[in-house]
């Protein structure tokens, strides 16, 4: 009789969680609602349906990253990385050429956490993609890309940091020499660093 009630009582508790998310997912979903306030709702979904989801709660998540409110986008890949991880890094993968830089940002956050070669492959191709500058000015997000490349480099990936050597933006070049200084354990005297390290790659025929 224990297990009984013991069971019912889960029941009911699973019950009641489903709804409450299905309640926050409306509220998500109402545009008539303020940003802030669809955005923790979507949060706050993922937070009732943690790492135990349904494949329908997950979908249901999914639907989001189509969203035509680029916070909306933001907010649907925030939620599956705490409820499913490797489904956050597949549609992350896709918002990488996000017309929104937020949440392109957001999806190279997810994508570095899982850096195999073909993930620094693709990162490293997203740095001198057109959307990833002003007119010839460089953004932001390009500094995050090559620092996460950095975090994760070896001496395989040797060919990125000496392409992006001599990009023409400052941080991404004293980036790519100080990781090429890592990776190869050649020390370079701190004045005209970067400077150095591309007479360095020119003299040794790296290019």
């Amino acid at each position: 009789m224990q297990l009984f009630f013991l069971v019912l009582l889960i029941f009911f508790e699973s019950l009641a969680l489903a709804n409450e998310f299905n309640s926050y997912v409306e509220k998500a979903s109402d545009r008539k609602s303020g940003m802030n306030i669809r955005w923790n709702s979507l949060l706050r979904a993922a937070e009732i349906a943690s790492e135990t989801a349904s494949e329908d709660q997950i979908r249901q998540i999914i639907k989001f990253v189509n969203s035509n409110e680029w916070y909306m986008r933001n907010a649907a890949l925030i939620s599956l990385v705490k409820i499913n991880p490797q489904r956050a890094l597949t549609q992350a993968k896709k918002l990488l050429n996000d017309k929104a830089l937020v949440v392109r940002s957001a999806a190279v956050e997810v994508v570095a956490q899982n850096l195999t070669p073909e993930h620094k492959k693709v990162l490293a191709s997203e740095l001198h993609k057109s959307y990833n500058f002003n007119k010839k000015s460089s953004l932001w997000i390009r500094k995050q890309i090559i620092e996460k490349l950095s975090l994760a480099a070896g001496i395989q990936d040797r060919d990125i940091f000496i392409k992006n050597l001599f990009d023409t933006d400052n941080d991404v070049s004293q980036i790519s020499a100080k990781t090429l200084e890592k990776i190869t354990g050649q020390v370079v005297n701190e004045v005209k660093y970067v400077e150095k390290w591309r007479a360095i790659v020119k003299q040794n025929n790296w290019l």
